[in-house]
């Protein structure tokens, strides 16, 4: 599920499930995996990876704004986008509902503001 990528990977009790260590440290090392797979059209996969990093954005223990909040919001858009890819729209959607979610928090409901966010003023 996350070969090739060669940073610290953490058991996450007896469910069987793992997420990575020092998620943010690693993020383009995970990102390429990710890529990698969905270049190949192995959704699945590249579904998986994302699951793991979100698992592992999920139990960190930064604050949930600044970086780790970025990075949920993206991973959830990336894992929004692989199921549309792979015409699982109804699971694509929650994705997007949470990503709209915590990016409405990181950056406010102000129209400047989301402008800005999109456009990078």
């Amino acid at each position: 599920e996350n070969e090739g990528y060669t940073g610290p990977i953490v058991a996450d009790g007896d469910n069987g499930s793992i997420r990575f260590a020092n998620a943010a440290l690693h993020l383009r090392g995970i990102s390429d995996v990710a890529l990698r797979h969905a270049k190949n059209r192995e959704f699945q996969d590249a579904i998986d990876v994302y699951n793991t990093l979100l698992r592992s954005c999920q139990t960190s223990s930064g604050p949930m704004l600044g970086l780790v909040g970025q990075l949920i919001a993206s991973t959830l858009h990336n894992l929004s986008v692989l199921h549309i890819w792979n015409k699982e729209y109804d699971q694509a959607l929650p994705f997007c509902r949470e990503c709209l979610r915590i990016k409405t928090e990181l950056i406010g409901d102000s129209i400047e503001a989301v402008v800005s966010y999109i456009v990078g003023w």
